[in-house]
């Protein structure tokens, strides 16, 4: 009588734990789905939001002057960084020209395969608190030092750009002369297919050109800016 009783409170006991873990199980079912879902993923807008803007020749600079200053400014970072594309690699690209100090920046790949060496550019991103080191490319002995921007993206190819409009550049085919603001240096234009330029069909010689903005990429070529894919958004 003694072994049966025994066996029966065993019995009800087990059934009891039993529903108690069910009840459990099911509250925090329901914790789960009624809870808030969060996420690290951060917008392109949310990120310009609260962005630091530099460019990379400063960056440069803060990184030779200060190295314990420039980390706390750039590393862990967002930052709204423009500069010129040194290198296009298979996942990212690599801002700045200086061969001492640039920035590793991850694009999505839509992004990447658009771009070119050379050309001037505007991103948005996070930094992380790495900096990586390789050794210089192309025999030079200087160590690479790369700010990492592993989340990023393009803001800005294009850019509005005053100058005059000289006429056709009778060394270079397709190629017009423009004279950048107020200087009498002329650089490289390259206009867009479609683009009317009827009316500015005249060379450079004796020309006083005409003042206009563009709408254009930039690409640096033999240490000076080449403009290319132009459109005129405004004569004076």
């Amino acid at each position: 009588m003694k072994k049966l009783l025994a066996l029966l409170l065993v019995t009800v006991m087990s059934i009891s734990l039993a529903a108690c873990g069910k009840d459990a199980a099911s509250a925090e079912g329901d914790n789960t789905s009624t809870g808030e879902v969060t996420s690290d993923i951060t917008t392109k807008d949310d990120m310009l939001a609260e962005a630091l803007s530099v460019d990379c020749t400063t960056i440069n600079n803060d990184s030779f002057d200060n190295l314990a200053r420039a980390k706390s400014l750039y590393c862990n970072a967002t930052l709204k960084l423009d500069g010129t594309i040194s290198e296009i690699k298979e996942d990212h690209v690599r801002l700045g020209t200086n061969p001492s100090w640039q920035v590793s920046v991850y694009l999505p790949t839509e992004e990447l395969l658009t771009l070119e060496k050379g050309q001037y550019i505007v991103v948005v991103g996070k930094t992380t608190d790495e900096i990586m080191e390789e050794n210089g490319a192309n025999g030079i002995p200087v160590t690479l030092s790369l700010y990492q921007m592993p989340e990023a993206y393009l803001v800005n190819d294009y850019f509005e750009y005053q100058g005059t409009l000289k006429g056709k550049n009778e060394s270079y085919d397709g190629a017009w002369n423009f004279l950048l603001g107020d200087s009498n240096y002329a650089n490289l234009v390259y206009f867009a297919d479609g683009v009317d330029l009827s009316s500015y069909e005249t060379s450079s010689n004796g020309n006083p050109g005409e003042n206009i903005t563009i709408l254009a990429k930039a690409k640096l070529k033999n240490n000076s800016f080449e403009y290319y894919d132009a459109t005129i958004i405004e004569t004076e």
